[in-house]
């Protein structure tokens, strides 16, 4: 996106984010990055006092980021065969299909760049393992940029439509087998949840949770009164589904298969409701993009049946996070660094460098390392009027030590900063021009990058950009251009 989000949208986006979602909490942060941003924007753009919990993520390495590439050749060992009945002739059981060996699980070399290869990895190869193992008449992709997402994300198309699906390989040692029923059975709050389902399957158990929302649902409750057309708030927008496979061998990774699609439109009122006179209405231009359908694409049914078959076992494999990514994998984001080097050589001060990290969120965050350090970063040009709004009409809460408000060049700069936290440190620049027809900017610095793969704690850091060199940076002519590029080779 190109531009901060509107105010239906901030909110949307933080309702999405503040789902309790049980099995995430296993496994330390690495959705906090996003959370904490959509969190920012909520307040910048809403006000709304509407509170968020900051859930980590389960995920081992996925990101809804990274070059296309071909799949490998697919090769399904033999499935085992059924054992005899107890009324069979009294004839030699036929020997079962040795179950293929685990491959060396020898810890793989550690680069800053491991965890945003392996989710290279599984956008080029996972396409064609899932393609395998569900039945005909699906067609599986790798998600378009501009759908919004977390994980792994994959588009699969029927005749009824698309879903979206994320798919997880979850730890093992996370696993608690005294609760693993509460782990994988979170029920929503949605006025549309239904009770969890349990399956038992050949070699384990299947969690089935339904994560169906209504309109409200989809802003938590936090919806101005009037957004919605009347009797309508509780209609369901989003069928959805979390599917969780637990092997009976407790070294084996949980895979978890989550989807969902938009069956119906958000029912907004025909007018802006009072307070949101000057929003687009309705604001379905800015909405999060997704897949669209009648309903699931992909069946309980299905993933029962997949839960089985051999492509299994290799899923887990491009997800494992001790397994090092694909040398395809590696050259592909090389490649894009490489290009993302060369765009941003003009625009960055000396001692200052940009590369991909495509596992640091949903649609993958640019790094800057700096003098001392390493930032995540964002950078936007947007109409002037919407940057102003975003900044509270250039003024700084009273006594807030961390922000300051400048005439500059050309316009005026709000510059807020807090890094005292290093899992929650953000630094925003936003620029306003004196031209009520130019185009303002907006940079974000995020600290505590690591690499998702560990659940360490991220080290301090500090703005790896100073106030003036943002403000050359965004007064540069070349600067929309080179910025935009740039997000766009991060998705």
């Amino acid at each position: 996106m190109s531009s901060p989000e509107s105010l239906a949208q901030a909110l949307r986006a933080a309702a999405h984010e503040s789902d309790p979602d049980v099995p995430s909490a296993v496994h330390g942060g690495l959705a906090r990055g996003r959370r904490m941003r959509r969190n920012r924007r909520l307040v910048q753009v809403a006000g709304s006092t509407a509170g968020i919990v900051a859930v980590g993520a389960v995920s081992v390495l996925l990101s809804q980021a990274g070059p296309k590439g071909n799949a490998p050749t697919i090769t399904p060992t033999p499935s085992p065969l059924p054992k005899a009945t107890a009324t069979a002739p009294s004839a030699p059981e036929t020997p079962k299909t040795p179950k293929t060996p685990k491959p060396s699980r020898t810890p793989a070399a550690r680069t800053p760049e491991f965890a945003s290869d392996k989710v290279v990895d599984a956008r080029m190869r996972l396409p064609a393992l899932l393609q395998a193992a569900l039945p005909n008449g699906k067609a599986v992709a790798v998600a378009p940029k501009t759908w919004d997402g977390f994980g792994a994300q994959f588009a699969v198309t029927d005749a009824t439509g698309q879903s979206q699906v994320e798919v997880q390989a979850l730890p093992s040692f996370a696993v608690d087998p005294a609760h693993v029923k509460d782990q994988f059975c979170a029920v929503t709050a949605s006025k549309a949840s239904k009770p969890c389902d349990v399956r038992k399957v050949p070699g384990g158990t299947v969690y089935i949770s339904t994560e169906d929302r209504t309109a409200a649902d989809d802003f938590q409750g936090n919806q101005p009164a009037g957004m919605f057309q009347a009797g309508h708030e509780d209609d369901v927008v989003w069928r959805g589904l979390r599917m969780t496979f637990v092997s009976d061998d407790a070294t084996e990774p949980p895979l978890q298969l989550a989807e969902k699609t938009q069956v119906a439109p958000m029912p907004y009122a025909s007018s802006a409701p009072a307070g949101l006179a000057a929003t687009e209405w309705p604001p379905t231009k800015n909405e999060i993009k997704g897949a669209a359908g009648k309903g699931l694409t992909i069946s309980v049914d299905d993933f029962l049946a997949l839960t089985s078959k051999a492509e299994v076992a290799q899923i887990e494999e491009v997800l494992a996070s001790d397994v090092a990514p694909s040398q395809a994998a590696v050259d592909a984001r090389t490649a894009v660094d490489a290009q993302l080097a060369a765009l941003v050589k003009p625009m960055l001060p000396a001692g200052v460098t940009l590369r991909v990290d495509y596992a640091q969120t949903a649609n993958g965050w640019l790094v800057l390392t700096g003098p001392s350090g390493t930032n995540s970063l964002e950078w936007y040009t947007a109409a002037r009027d919407s940057v102003l709004a975003g900044t509270n009409n250039l003024t700084c809460s009273q006594h807030d030590p961390n922000c300051t408000v400048k005439k500059v060049a050309g316009g005026t700069a709000k510059w807020t900063s807090d890094f005292s936290d290093p899992q929650n440190s953000v630094a925003t620049f936003d620029y306003v021009p004196d031209d009520p027809k130019g185009s303002g900017a907006e940079i974000k610095l995020f600290g505590g990058t690591r690499d998702v793969l560990s659940t360490d704690t991220p080290a301090a850091s500090t703005p790896q950009l100073t106030f003036d060199q943002m403000v050359a940076m965004v007064t540069d002519p070349r600067f929309a251009r080179i910025a935009q590029t740039s997000m766009d080779l991060g998705k």
